[in-house]
């Protein structure tokens, strides 16, 4: 959370709250009818986008998804 604090104007998330917000996104996709779900993120957010992934892969198994860095999906 600390690093943001150098740019005015910027918020941040616990690490907590950004693994649930991806499960509560999931529950959605899922319940639309969507087989699959891409996540971007980067250095700092991966840790807890994998385990917010890691929890919707439980929860939702016929739910394809993947968790990618941005520039590593311009580079294919």
């Amino acid at each position: 959370m600390d690093q943001s604090k150098k740019w005015a104007g910027t918020i941040s998330l616990r690490s907590q709250t950004l693994a649930a917000i991806i499960v509560e996104i999931a529950e959605w996709v899922a319940s639309a009818g969507f087989s699959r779900l891409l996540l971007n993120g980067h250095v700092t957010n991966w840790a807890p986008l994998r385990c917010g992934l890691e929890n919707v892969r439980h929860r939702y198994p016929e739910l394809r998804t993947a968790l990618r860095f941005l520039r590593s999906c311009a580079e294919r």
